[in-house]
C-alpha cells in the first residue's frame, strides 16, 4: 500500500499580523511546515525567529547542512532545502534549528546548489535564475545565532570562513577573536547600527544594501567571489608573493636584460612599475623578464640621480585586488672596455605555455658580460636546436607550437659571438607549461535509489568521469524531471524531490561534466527507484512464501526485520532456512544477487580475475557492499559448519545452496577489497582489468601494468616483509606514522610513498597506508582522498595534508586487505566437484597462485598485481 505525504512550501513575510505562527517540526533530513495562520491575501507567515537566509542573490532549493564543529571535526545535525517563492523575502529561507545549538560551540551552515534569483544583488527577481554549482558557508558560535535569531549566509560569511578555515583547530575563544579581527579588517561601516564593527555585522550583512559598507578592496572582490561560488571555483584571499627574497640586483653595463622576477599567486596578476626610475624599465608578464629599455652605460648613467643605481618598485595586484609591492635596487657595474673580451653567458631556465603558436617569444638568454664589442650573433646546438630560433639580442623564439602532453622539456646549447670571438657554451632548458585543453569525458551510468529518500540525501557517485586536464567545475543534468536530482563536482548525486516507486520506477536523464576547457559530450544517467515495503507486513503472508515474495520484491529490510526480530512468527521454518533467507537479504542489500555474481563470472575471459573484479565492482560503494556481505557470510557459515561442500551427497538443498552462495559471497567480498586497495576508483580498476600501453603515462616503468597496481603491490610487499624490495621500477620510501581522527576515535597508521617509473620516463608518486600493528601488517583499504580528520576532498593525495582515506567497516574499524584474503582461503572447497562455477574459481586461484589448489596470500597477490 502506498503512503501519501503532504508537503507545504510556504513563502515568508517580514511582518506578522498576530502572534500565531506555523509550527515547524525538524529532523536531520527535512523541514515540514504546517500552516496555522494566513494573512488576508492568503500568504503564509513564517516565524522570523526561526529562519536563516541563503543570499548570494537569494537561492531557491539550495541544500543547507548544519554541522556541529569540534575543532576540525564535523558532525551533521540537519539537512534541508531553502524555500522557493516569487519575492526576495520568500526565496532562500531555511530553519536555523536553534534547538540543536549550544551557546559555547561553533557551528557551520553549508549551502550547496540551488538557483540564484537575484544574481545582480539589486533586489529585483531575475526571470531566469542562475544555477549555483558550488558551496558557501557561515561559521558561527551558537550563542550569536540564538541571540540574533535571524542570520544571513552570504558572500561575506564565505570570505570570513575561508580566512578562518585553517584556524578551526584553535579554541573557541581564539576563533572568536580572529573572527572579530577579520570583521574589522573587511567592514568599514557599521552594518547593524549598534555603533560597533564586529561579528554581528557579519551575520546581518545583506548584499543588496550593505556592499558599500565594506572596505573598498573588498567591495571590488565581492563580485568575483560570488562568481567563484556559483561556478565552484576557488577564491583567492592571499596577496601575491615575490619568489626571490633578494632585492638588490647587480648587472654589468652594456646589457638590457636585468632578471626574471617571479611572483606567485593563485590568480592572474597585473604588474606595475613604480618609482623615479620606472620609465627606464619594462616587464614581460609571460616570460617574467625585467629589462632596461636601453643598454646600461656606466659612463653615461640613465638613472634619476646618475649614481648608476636604479630605484624601482614592482607592484603586483591579483584578480581579487590583493596587492604586494617590492623595492629593487639595480646596480650597474663598470666593465673594462679596453681589454678585448669575448661574451660571457650563464645557464638559464625558460618556460612557455603549450599551444603557443609559431614564432612565439620564450625568453632571453642570460648575458653575464657582452664583452668589449656588441654581440653579433647567437648559435644553438643540440638535438632540440631546430625547434628554436634566436636573434642577436639573445631573444629565444619557438619555431612551432608545443604540446605538453607529448613532451614538456627541451634543452639547447647556446654560444654567442662578438668581434673578439666566441663565448662559453651554456645550457638553456625550456619547460613547456601545461595549459588545460582537454575536455572531460563521461560514460553512461545507472544507479539505484530507495524510494522516499530524504531530500538532500546522497544516492550515489559517478566514478566514470575522466576530468581531462583540469578539475571538473560542474556537472549538469538534463531531461524530464532532471530537477529532482543534483550532481556536485565530485560526482556525488543527491535527490531533491521525493521519489515514489508506485509513481515512477525509472528516470532516464542525460548528464555532462564541465572543466575549464568546456563541456563533455552527454552521457545517459539512469536512476532506478527501488521499492520500499511501506506497510506493517500484512501484504506478505507470515510464511516461507511470504518471505520469498518479499525477497523477490527487494524488500530486504522487511525480511531482516521479520526474521531477526520476529523469529517466533515463523515456527514453520527451520533454522537453516531462516539463516538462508537472512543471508539472502544481506546479499540483496549489498546490491547483488547470486545471478549478478555468476553472470559477471561468465562474461569475457572466465579465467581472468581482472575481468571479474572490473565487472562486479563497476557501480557500487565497495565499503557498504563488504559490510553487507560480511553479515551474509555469518549466516551462510552457520549453515555449512562441519559440512563437506565438495561432496554434496546427503546434503539438503538448503545446505548445498549455502555452500555455493558462501563461496560467491567471499569471492565478491575479495573483489571489492581489491577495488578499495586501488583507492575505490572504478576507472582505475577498469584500466587494470583492460591492461595499459607500456608507452603511456599509466605505465611509466614499462611493464604493461597500471602504475597504481604496482604501487598497491609494493605496499603488500612492504606489509609482508619491510626488508623486501619492490620490483619493476617501483621503490618505496617510509614516510612515518600518520594519525587519523574520526568522531573522537584515533587511527594510527603507517604512510608509504611509492614511486613508480624509471629514469627515462620519470616517476609518479603514490601514497599507501599500512597498519601499524606489527603482528598483523596489512595494506589498508582506502576510498577517495581526505585529510586526517576524515574530511573528504577533491585534492590529490600529497602525503602531507591529504592522504588516501582509510575505509572503515560498520564497527568503525579500519579495513585491511589481509583480512579479506584470509576469508577466501580454500574457497574452492565450497563448490561441488565438477561444477562450472568451481572450475571458473579454480582458474582465478590458479591465475593468482599458480595452482588450482593454491591459497591466496599477500605474497602471490602482490606478484599478481604487478604482472597482470
Amino acid at each position: 500500500m502506498k503512503q501519501l505525504f503532504l508537503i507545504l512550501i510556504l513563502p515568508l513575510f517580514i511582518a506578522c499580523n498576530d502572534n500565531t505562527f506555523p509550527s515547524i517540526s525538524n529532523d536531520t533530513n527535512q523541514t515540514v511546515i504546517e500552516d496555522n495562520n494566513t494573512s488576508e491575501d492568503n500568504e503564509t507567515v513564517i516565524e522570523p525567529s526561526l529562519l536563516g537566509k541563503a543570499q548570494l542573490g537569494v537561492l531557491s532549493k539550495a541544500t543547507v547542512k548544519l554541522y556541529e564543529l569540534n575543532k576540525e571535526e564535523r558532525k551533521l545535525l540537519a539537512t534541508e532545502l531553502t524555500t522557493s517563492g516569487d519575492s526576495i523575502e520568500s526565496i532562500g529561507n531555511f530553519n536555523l534549528n536553534l534547538e540543536k545549538l549550544e551557546d559555547d560551540k561553533f557551528y557551520l551552515y553549508e549551502v550547496e546548489g540551488g538557483e540564484d534569483y537575484d544574481v545582480e544583488d539589486d533586489g529585483v527577481i531575475n526571470e531566469t535564475p542562475t544555477s549555483n554549482t558550488g558551496l558557501f558557508h557561515l561559521l558561527v558560535k551558537g550563542s550569536h545565532v540564538k541571540t540574533l535569531k535571524t542570520v544571513q549566509v552570504t558572500v561575506l560569511s564565505e570570505i570570513i570562513y575561508q580566512k578562518l578555515n585553517s584556524s578551526l583547530s584553535l579554541e573557541v575563544s581564539e576563533i572568536e577573536i580572529k573572527m572579530q579581527e577579520f570583521a574589522q579588517e573587511i567592514i568599514q561601516e557599521d552594518v547593524n547600527s549598534d555603533g560597533f564593527i564586529g561579528i554581528e555585522d557579519i551575520l546581518k550583512f545583506n548584499p543588496i544594501f550593505d556592499k558599500t559598507k565594506l572596505q573598498i578592496d573588498y567591495q571590488n572582490k565581492i563580485t568575483k567571489v560570488i562568481d567563484d561560488i556559483l561556478n565552484n571555483n576557488s577564491s583567492d584571499f592571499v596577496a601575491p608573493v615575490f619568489k626571490d627574497e633578494n632585492s638588490t640586483i647587480k648587472i654589468n653595463e652594456n646589457l638590457t636584460f636585468v632578471k626574471n622576477i617571479e611572483i606567485e599567486d593563485s590568480s592572474s596578476l597585473s604588474i606595475s612599475l613604480l618609482g623615479v626610475d620606472a620609465n627606464n624599465f619594462s616587464y614581460n608578464p609571460t616570460t617574467k623578464e625585467l629589462s632596461l629599455l636601453t643598454k646600461a652605460d656606466f659612463e653615461n648613467p640613465h638613472d634619476n640621480d646618475k649614481d648608476n643605481i636604479f630605484e624601482l618598485t614592482v607592484q603586483a595586484v591579483d584578480d581579487y585586488f590583493n596587492s604586494t609591492t617590492k623595492v629593487f635596487s639595480i646596480h650597474i657595474l663598470d666593465v673594462n672596455e679596453t681589454i678585448p673580451q669575448v661574451p660571457s653567458l650563464k645557464d638559464s631556465n625558460l618556460s612557455i605555455p603549450e599551444n603557443n603558436g609559431s614564432n612565439a617569444f620564450i625568453g632571453t638568454i642570460i648575458i653575464e658580460n657582452e664583452g668589449t664589442s656588441p654581440i653579433s650573433s647567437f648559435s644553438l646546438t643540440g638535438d632540440d636546436a631546430t625547434l628554436f630560433t634566436v636573434d642577436k639580442e639573445g631573444k629565444l623564439f619557438s619555431v612551432d607550437s608545443f604540446n605538453y602532453e607529448e613532451k614538456n622539456s627541451y634543452t639547447v646549447t647556446v654560444e654567442a659571438n662578438n668581434t673578439v670571438g666566441k663565448s662559453n657554451l651554456v645550457t638553456v632548458i625550456i619547460q613547456i607549461e601545461d595549459v588545460p585543453d582537454i575536455k572531460p569525458t563521461v560514460q553512461d551510468v545507472s544507479i539505484n535509489v530507495l524510494e522516499n529518500s530524504a531530500i538532500g540525501t546522497m544516492i550515489g557517485t559517478i566514478s566514470t568521469i575522466e576530468n581531462g586536464d583540469s578539475n571538473i567545475t560542474s556537472i549538469s543534468i538534463s531531461g524530464v524531471n532532471s530537477s529532482y536530482f543534483q550532481i556536485n563536482p565530485n560526482g556525488e548525486i543527491s535527490v531533491h524531490a521525493y521519489l515514489d516507486y508506485e509513481t515512477n520506477t525509472n528516470y532516464y536523464l542525460q548528464y555532462r561534466a564541465t572543466n575549464i576547457v568546456g563541456d563533455s559530450e552527454d552521457a545517459s544517467l539512469t536512476i532506478n527507484v527501488d521499492n520500499v515495503f511501506e506497510n506493517s507486513g500484512s501484504d506478505y503472508a507470515v510464511t516461507e512464501s511470504g518471505i520469498q515474495s518479499a525477497l523477490d520484491n527487494a524488500d530486504y529490510s522487511f525480511v531482516l526485520t521479520q526474521l531477526l526480530n520476529n523469529r517466533d512468527d515463523y515456527n514453520d521454518l527451520d533454522d537453516d532456512t531462516v539463516n538462508t533467507n537472512i543471508a539472502g537479504a544481506y546479499v540483496g542489500s549489498s546490491g547483488y544477487t547470486v545471478y549478478d555474481i555468476t553472470g559477471a563470472m561468465s562474461d569475457g575471459n572466465t579465467s581472468s580475475f581482472n575481468d571479474f573484479v572490473n565487472d562486479i565492482t563497476k557501480e557500487n560503494d565497495s565499503v557498504a557492499t563488504i559490510n553487507q556481505l560480511k553479515q551474509a557470510d555469518t549466516y551462510y557459515s552457520d549453515i555449512v559448519e562441519g559440512l563437506d561442500c565438495n561432496d554434496t551427497t546427503g546434503l539438503t538443498e538448503v545446505q548445498k545452496d549455502a555452500c555455493y552462495n558462501l563461496g560467491l559471497v567471499r569471492l565478491t567480498s575479495l573483489t571489492n577489497s581489491v577495488k578499495l586497495l586501488f583507492g575505490g576508483d572504478a576507472t582505475t580498476v577498469q584500466k587494470w582489468a583492460n591492461g595499459v600501453d607500456e608507452n603511456s603515462s599509466d605505465d611509466l616503468n614499462g611493464n604493461t601494468v597500471l602504475d597504481t597496481s604496482d604501487a598497491s603491490a609494493c605496499a603488500i610487499v612492504y606489509a609482508n616483509d619491510p626488508n623486501d624490495n619492490c620490483k619493476d621500477g617501483t621503490i618505496y620510501s617510509y614516510r612515518g606514522a600518520v594519525q587519523f581522527t574520526n568522531q573522537g576515535k584515533e587511527y594510527n597508521l603507517t604512510l608509504l610513498e611509492i614511486d613508480v617509473g624509471n629514469t627515462t620516463n620519470g616517476y609518479q608518486s603514490f601514497y599507501q597506508l599500512i597498519s601499524s600493528n606489527a603482528n598483523n601488517n596489512t595494506p589498508i583499504l582506502t576510498s577517495g582522498v581526505c585529510d586526517t580528520s576524515f574530511i573528504e576532498t577533491s585534492e590529490v593525495a600529497d602525503g602531507i595534508n591529504y592522504f588516501p582515506c582509510p575505509a572503515l567497516d560498520e564497527n568503525q574499524d579500519v579495513m585491511g586487505i589481509k583480512q579479506s584474503i584470509e576469508g577466501v582461503a580454500n574457497i574452492q572447497d565450497l563448490f561441488p566437484a565438477g561444477d562450472e562455477t568451481k572450475t571458473t574459481i579454480e582458474s582465478y586461484i590458479s591465475n593468482i597462485t599458480g595452482s588450482t589448489d593454491g591459497t591466496i596470500g599477500l605474497d602471490n597477490l602482490a606478484e599478481y598485481l604487478r604482472t597482470h
